[in-house]
């Protein structure tokens, strides 16, 4: 599970999605969770209205982020939905108590008369029916930390190669928080598959951390997979947690071993920019090229870490708040988005908990 990222001298809620998916009587459940964004102030100059949008042929989520305030009307018509997306169900839960705190579910379309005419074929709908949703919580909602908000949706016969969904709130026009999902079919078809990592120190030669991929389950007796009923999580394995000693801040170049598998198709620019936050503080970003990788290759790459100095003030802060450290791994392919992996560091290992 992946762990939440909250980043703010505000009270913020994070959101984490489950979201089910429903295509040709098949079911698949995907785990997903909102993509931390810092929301800073808009200057006048990247602004953008509503009245500009409405306008607009075509809306980009590049577009809608730069809105200052609510929209007073819809962005698009009911028509632009040329797929077909009919969401069905949504629950919103305490993720601490696993508590219910709303649920709403789309009633099944009313039974066809007896000459086979729709039920309601003489009733006129609102084209916005469905639209607009009214919330009223008790004032203990905005002590939560984190909440799932649960959504099953139909699609039609066209198949959608990236569907996100950004959601930002705002108390007047003052910006609370934007929350950006994406349920989009796996972005990654080359099939790169991590195999390996390790982590040294480049003095010492001291391995820190490794992990291996476990090999695949042996396959049943009648030749069926030994995890096919099983639903898998669709981010397992995109989120890391690592644990070092407070002596893990001092060094200054650690090599990082990476190994991966790809599949069957070539791969001429693989590139991983990582950045490296303690709360929104930008503590470095590193920035390596895999170049050209054949296909059906086992490759093996270590990366060079320098490490920036730090002030000792930073260092007792960022040992005083496990976890508070994070990073995203973002890897590309001929400069296109392909992966996106997590990572939270604690640096208190071998600390007793009194005082921290």
């Amino acid at each position: 599970m992946w762990q939440t990222c909250i980043a703010s001298k505000t009270p913020t809620i994070t959101m984490m999605s489950s979201v089910s998916v429903k295509q040709s009587n098949k079911k698949q459940t995907f785990m997903r969770q909102s993509r931390h964004r810092k929301d800073v102030t808009i200057d006048g100059k990247h602004r953008i209205t509503e009245e500009e949008l409405i306008d607009r042929a075509v809306v980009t989520p590049e577009d809608v982020i730069r809105l200052p305030a609510i929209t007073k009307q819809y962005l698009c018509s009911p028509d632009a939905n040329v797929y077909d997306i009919e969401f069905t169900r949504f629950k919103i839960r305490d993720l601490e108590s696993g508590l219910v705190l709303f649920e709403i579910v789309k009633p099944p379309p009313p039974e066809p008369l007896d000459d086979g005419r729709p039920n309601d074929d003489d009733q006129e709908m609102d084209a916005n029916c469905g639209r607009f949703v009214r919330y009223q919580f008790t004032s203990q909602f905005l002590k939560l930390k984190t909440v799932g908000a649960t959504v099953e949706f139909r699609i039609g016969d066209k198949p959608i190669n990236n569907f996100r969904m950004i959601e930002r709130h705002f108390y007047g026009d003052r910006l609370l928080k934007t929350f950006d999902f994406n349920f989009g079919p796996d972005a990654n078809v080359y099939d790169i598959e991590f195999t390996r990592f390790k982590i040294r120190d480049l003095e010492s030669g001291l391995v820190l951390f490794e992990i291996v991929k476990p090999p695949p389950p042996e396959p049943l007796d009648d030749g069926r997979p030994a995890d096919d009923d099983q639903e898998m999580d669709a981010n397992c394995g995109r989120f890391v947690r690592y644990q070092f000693t407070s002596q893990f801040l001092k060094l200054k170049t650690v090599g990082a071993t990476v190994e991966f598998r790809i599949g069957d198709k070539p791969i001429n620019n693989f590139r991983m920019i990582e950045r490296h936050f303690y709360g929104d503080r930008l503590l470095k970003t590193f920035d390596f090229n895999f170049g050209f990788c054949i296909p059906n290759s086992h490759n093996s790459c270590e990366h060079i870490y320098e490490f920036p100095s730090l002030s000792q003030e930073l260092c007792d802060e960022m040992i005083a708040n496990p976890f508070e450290t994070r990073s995203d791994s973002y890897y590309f392919v001929d400069n296109r988005l392909i992966m996106h992996n997590k990572a939270d560091y604690a640096y208190n290992g071998g600390l007793s908990s009194v005082g921290q």
